[in-house]
């Protein structure tokens, strides 16, 4: 099955009409499970629609969101990101190089809304920030040779 069709099928199952932008932002989005921003995802779609605005992958990310098929976070004041893996889970961001990976939690109470607060919780976001192991490799191999 070629990725268009399953991004087609991949959008009716959250019922959102198909059109070819919301097509190739999908493809994209289960091609690149990177964390893009928009600007990432217009920067390489430009390349094949070069018609495609950034508003319109904006309207397209957000209606994706509203109907649960993918999920968006932001690290600090950086750009938001958009995740196609919308079950719970964290991020880790490597403060070496920048990539963010998504880490499975089997400790659901992690992202639970806390009980009798006074605010009103609309999401939880966990996010753990380090070292990655392929930077933390690397910087044992640099000292070992310097």
């Amino acid at each position: 099955m070629n990725s268009i069709k399953e991004s087609r099928i991949y959008l009716l199952l959250f019922s959102i009409r198909p059109t070819v932008q919301r097509e190739a932002i999908m493809d994209y989005l289960l091609k690149n499970r990177c964390h893009p921003t928009v600007d990432d995802i217009y920067m390489e779609l430009r390349k094949t629609i070069p018609t495609l605005s950034r508003m319109t992958i904006y309207n397209s990310l957000d209606f994706f969101i509203r109907q649960g098929a993918v999920q968006s976070f932001q690290v600090s004041n950086e750009s938001v990101r958009y995740d196609i893996e919308t079950d719970a889970h964290a991020h880790f961001v490597c403060k070496t190089c920048g990539l963010i990976h998504n880490i499975e939690s089997h400790n659901s109470s992690l992202f639970a809304f806390p009980k009798k607060t006074k605010f009103d919780i609309s999401s939880v976001d966990v996010l753990y920030i380090g070292v990655c192991q392929s930077c933390l490799i690397k910087s044992q191999f640099n000292s070992y040779f310097h």
